[in-house]
């Protein structure tokens, strides 16, 4: 691809038309060709005092005022080696070498820092329309972070959006970019026209993408005006939308609680955002008491309400915060953190909600629905959600080295802990909901008649890589935690990724059964250590396997495409069903 049609779509992404925000106008766009120390290891970007190599590129800059001595936003090309680079900047608290007396030290700086969102590979060159739309694409991610997890600091949204400053809207707009539009306008106190997306036909549909992607670290008041704008709808779609995240909330606290996880509690917004959510679904069934007789919301309020008492008078910092955020450069009300309220629980004043009693959040209504839900737990479904958690992992990136940047696809898994539902079921009966001849039943049918069936975390081959989520986190929490099954959206990005390598017949069976797609636990490794992915029925037979494309003993190498990275040698069928016998073959 020529450099004029490259330079064609990178003017036309940059449009001010496709920026929003109070900063919106003010930016400035400088094009150049400059020189600067420039080195990649493992996926990021080094600071240009860790490397002395250079290349030479032409540049796109997006400055946020005419003062601002480096862009938020920057796109550069490097010709020679075929390479459109998206990078994006932020202030941090960090540190730079200096020589004194013969002697390298270092002080303590706010300086910039330079982050890879992305890299195009115009080698294979895409044709214009598509460049522009992956160009747009990286540009979107630069600005909300690249994963609906954020563990590290490129995965986190830049602060000019989480503030609600500056937004970026691609020209073809999707689900989560129209996801997105509605929560920068809640960032940005645009209310007025928030009310505009509530009265949309889709906008539960955009409220549950909302809500499966949103980062509520720094803590804002996003939450708030999401919860206020749904409260302002229909009361019956009011009260589904907060059961649903409530019911889905509990399942990531139940993943990663604040006692071992999100540094150990120093990162608390989703605590506040369970307050926030149940107080309002506890006032809207006051009000509408009706709405009870859904089960669903009966079950959002006892997981809810449970968790919410468990962390009551947790140790926590002044305000939520984890340590690489605590480097970021805030805007005041934020304030940086003393290093140890963040990293030592033992060194914490503040005590969650030990003012607000949970106890103190139940009227009598509400206490008599917290007892229809306890007789929902003669349902094996109600008892199963006692200890149902929410996992993700990047299958594809196990072969990456450590500390290296993951692209790969994000799965999403239902997984079951029988402990957790015990000592959860033991909760009730200490809080008076259940009597000790009710907890002994329901306890037996935990114990011996709930039937679970999946693949234990303890069968997993083991990959956990520091710095990217996974399935044997599972084991931080219990180790008796069995995966049961993949979300929705992971059944059809996985079928879209296994298409090639499988027969008509073979997705005919996985359109028409439950399956579950996951990293070959360790017998499947045993019979044939060529499996990577194995693919389950409902039984929890097999159904297929499949392993790399490659030959062995060659290094994985991976493809970046519109932000997402790919086995750049696909996969390969190893073994398969027979679906007329039903038998592995």
């Amino acid at each position: 691809m020529k450099c004029e049609e490259v330079r064609a779509c990178v003017l036309a992404a940059l449009a001010p038309k496709r920026f929003r925000g109070e900063l919106a106008k003010a930016l400035r766009l400088e094009e150049r060709v400059e020189t600067l120390r420039w080195e990649i290891f493992r996926g990021h970007l080094l600071d240009p005092h860790q490397t002395r190599q250079e290349r030479t590129f032409t540049s796109w800059l997006v400055y946020l005022d005419h003062d601002c001595a480096e862009p938020t936003l920057a796109l550069r090309l490097d010709a020679r080696a075929a390479q459109l680079y998206v990078i994006r900047s932020l202030l941090v608290h960090g540190h730079e070498p200096f020589e004194e007396e013969g002697v390298i030290r270092s002080r303590a700086v706010v300086k910039w820092q330079r982050e890879l969102v992305g890299t195009i590979d115009l080698a294979v060159p895409p044709c214009s329309a598509d460049l522009q739309d992956w160009i747009e694409h990286y540009l979107f991610l630069a600005l909300i972070g690249t994963s609906r997890l954020p563990v590290t600091s490129l995965e986190s949204p830049l602060p000019v959006f989480a503030l609600g400053k500056l937004s970026y809207l691609p020209a073809r707009s999707s689900r989560l970019h129209e996801a997105k539009e509605l929560e920068f306008c809640l960032r940005s106190c645009q209310l007025e026209e928030a009310k505009h997306f509530a009265q949309r036909d889709d906008f539960g549909e955009l409220v549950r993408v909302l809500f499966n992607n949103l980062a509520m670290s720094p803590w804002t008041g996003v939450v708030s005006d999401l919860t206020n704008l749904i409260m302002q709808t229909d009361p019956a779609k009011a009260g589904d939308l907060l059961s649903y995240m409530l019911r889905h909330l509990v399942r990531h606290l139940t993943a990663f609680d604040l006692q071992v996880f999100h540094n150990r509690g120093a990162n608390f917004p989703d605590a506040l955002a369970l307050d926030l959510w149940l107080r309002a679904l506890l006032k809207l069934l006051d009000e509408h008491p009706e709405l009870a007789e859904q089960r669903w919301t009966r079950r959002a309020i006892r997981q809810a309400w449970l968790v919410r008492k468990q962390v009551e008078g947790l140790r926590v910092p002044d305000h939520p915060t984890s340590p690489g955020e605590n480097l970021r450069v805030l805007p005041a009300p934020f304030e940086r953190l003393p290093e140890e309220q963040v990293l030592q629980p033992d060194q914490r004043t503040r005590r969650l909600f030990d003012q607000e009693p949970a106890e103190a959040l139940l009227s009598n209504a509400a206490r008599t629905v917290l007892l229809r839900a306890m007789e929902d737990l003669e349902r094996d479904d109600e008892l199963l959600e006692l200890g149902l958690a929410g996992y993700l992992d990047r299958p594809f990136g196990v072969f990456k080295r450590p500390g290296e940047v993951d692209r790969t696809p994000l799965f999403a898994y239902e997984a079951f802990s029988r402990s957790i539902a015990v000592g959860r079921l033991s909760f009730w009966q200490r809080q008076g909901f259940l009597d000790s001849d009710r907890h002994g039943k329901l306890l037996d049918r935990i114990l011996h008649g709930l039937t679970v069936k999946g693949v234990s975390v303890l069968d997993l081959p083991g990959q956990e890589r520091p710095g990217v989520v996974a399935l044997e986190d599972a084991l931080r929490a219990s180790p008796d935690f069995v995966i049961l099954r993949a979300t929705r959206g992971t059944l059809a990005l996985a079928r879209d990724i296994f298409r090639p390598y499988l027969s008509p017949q073979l997705l005919g069976i996985l359109d028409g059964t439950k399956w579950l797609p996951i990293r070959s636990p360790r017998q499947r490794i045993f019979a044939d250590p060529s499996s990577f992915i194995t693919v389950f029925d409902s039984r929890l037979e097999p159904l297929f396997e499949l392993g790399l494309g490659q030959t062995a003993h060659e290094p994985v190498r991976y493809r970046e495409q519109a932000g997402m990275e790919q086995l750049a040698e696909g996969l390969r069928l190893l073994h398969q069903m027979e679906v007329s016998l039903r038998t592995f073959s």
